[in-house]
């Protein structure tokens, strides 16, 4: 889980941000993301815990 692990960095400064408990990140190859159904602005996502 991203909320454990390391924040967001911002380049310019260097400085390391923490994450909130809900963000998420989610990375996928380019072959994914080349696909014309993945999307391409904010979307909803659904877990199977509610």
């Amino acid at each position: 889980m991203l909320f454990f692990g390391k924040g967001r960095w911002n380049r310019k400064t260097g400085i390391v941000i923490p994450r909130d408990w809900y963000e998420v990140e989610i990375i996928v190859d380019i072959a994914t993301t080349k696909n014309p159904i993945y999307p391409k602005e904010d979307f909803f996502a659904y877990t199977d815990d509610g």
